[in-house]
């Protein structure tokens, strides 16, 4: 299926028969029992290529599966509305499909990986997020598992601790100024910011665009984000948000070097909201700090230079 324009502002999604075809099929086939691995096979052997010209993924059969966008609807913040398209698969195979794809009860759970930055980290090139997980060495890794195009080669990885290590790195160098709290109040009285509740509704209306497919996926995620950063830059942040935070700053060094990877993910959630990675240089480049955190950063003097490379911290 591709999206197409008509005029300059209707967008639809036009069905291409053979296409729906092939999705139907591997519903089926996953639905009979066939695994994600066997699927993407046939679908390589068969001469098809992704949207983007690559071959099929286990990883990609699975994102696939549990997309309900074949059913006929669109998802945004999580809730289904219906689509204008026109639905490929019914709501009985997309179900029977979901039910393959539970989990044996007798397979044995496994625990999550010990990576600081598990949930918060980003593909610094496409922004979508980058995995933890543990290989048969037990080695923590992040890795790459998004089917989209994006030039960094799919699968690529770095070991966790090269990036917790920096996000460490990055707190060292924070020196929280004496007049900080000067500086925060005169950052949040400037005039001529925006305004937040202005900002939600218009992000509101950009999730009713791409549900009526005025916006394709693409134009959606960059509004999305764009809108995000103005709300997260323009929010005034509380007296005492903001007072925790600069205590938790004094020892924040020491804290990281002591702290487990588990109590490293606890010691994040006030202070950093997103984290990119480039995984083909394999270094931390961006981090976007949660506001009260970033409102010190923006009153402190801050060293984040690792070598070279300099880590930006944005918002």
């Amino acid at each position: 299926m591709a999206p197409s324009r008509t005029g300059t502002a209707v967008r639809s999604i036009v069905v291409d028969p053979a296409e729906a075809t092939v999705v139907r099929e591997v519903f089926e086939r996953h639905a009979g029992g066939e695994s994600n691995g066997s699927i993407a096979t046939w679908l390589n052997v068969s001469g098809l290529r992704t949207s983007n010209d690559n071959p099929f993924t286990a990883h990609g059969i699975k994102d696939m599966l549990r997309c309900r966008f074949y059913t006929g609807v669109v998802t945004y913040m999580g809730e289904e509305f219906a689509g204008q398209h026109e639905a490929i698969i019914s709501e009985e195979l997309f179900e029977r499909a979901q039910r393959r794809r539970q989990p044996s009860p007798k397979r044995r759970s496994r625990a999550a990986p010990e990576a600081a930055l598990r949930g918060r980290l980003a593909c610094a090139n496409c922004g979508h997020p980058v995995h933890a997980e543990t290989n048969a060495g037990g080695l923590v890794l992040y890795r790459e598992r998004h089917a989209c195009d994006c030039d960094t080669s799919r699968g690529s990885s770095v070991v966790a601790h090269r990036i917790d290590d920096a996000i460490g790195e990055l707190f060292s160098a924070i020196d929280l100024q004496p007049d900080w709290r000067d500086r925060v109040a005169a950052a949040a009285t400037r005039p001529g910011g925006d305004n937040v509740d202005d900002l939600r509704d218009q992000r509101r209306r950009v999730g009713r665009a791409f549900a009526d497919g005025a916006l394709d996926q693409t134009e959606y995620q960059a509004r999305i984000t764009e809108i995000d950063g103005r709300i997260t830059s323009a929010e005034i942040v509380a007296g005492p948000d903001l007072e925790t935070v600069a205590a938790l700053v004094g020892d924040l060094s020491a804290l990281w070097n002591a702290a487990t990877a588990i109590e490293r993910q606890q010691l994040l959630e006030p202070l950093v909201d997103r984290a990119f990675v480039d995984l083909t240089a394999k270094v931390l480049v961006r981090v976007s700090p949660a506001p009260a955190f970033g409102a010190l950063l923006r009153a402190a003097t801050r060293r984040t230079r690792r070598g070279k490379a300099a880590i930006e911290v944005i918002g």
